[in-house]
């Protein structure tokens, strides 16, 4: 699903510097996205007159896309923390050759893929 709104974020993040209108750049998605609700606040804001709604459209496109690439970064760190813990050597290797996984970061408890590796006793790892 997060997959689904990022793609929809920038399909819709592109249409806005295509020149394309922000009604065809929804469109061009699956629908039923934060995007969407995105744009219904933009517009909600653009007539009271606080702003432009394409700025505002901008703005949340570019808020989602944020909050979609945290996740990401959040869901290697776990899946490299339990690999770790599990001793998986050859997996631990290749998500930090393939991902921007940063070892320093905690998993949901704060724990660090060294941590849980040594924990468990995964000496060929701690290596």
């Amino acid at each position: 699903q997060e997959d689904t709104i990022m793609d929809n974020a920038m399909r819709a993040y592109d249409g806005m510097h295509t020149s394309r209108s922000s009604r065809s750049a929804r469109s061009s998605g699956s629908g039923g996205t934060a995007v969407d609700s995105a744009d219904a606040v933009s517009v909600a804001q653009s007539a009271a007159g606080k702003t432009s709604a394409s700025q505002v459209q901008l703005d949340n496109v570019e808020r989602i896309i944020g909050e979609v690439q945290k996740k990401r970064g959040e869901a290697r760190v776990v899946k490299l923390c339990s690999a770790a813990g599990k001793g998986d050597v050859e997996d631990v290797q290749r998500m930090l050759q393939n991902a921007d996984t940063d070892v320093n970061v905690g998993d949901y408890d704060k724990r660090r893929p060294l941590h849980l590796a040594a924990c468990t006793g995964n000496i060929e790892l701690l290596k």
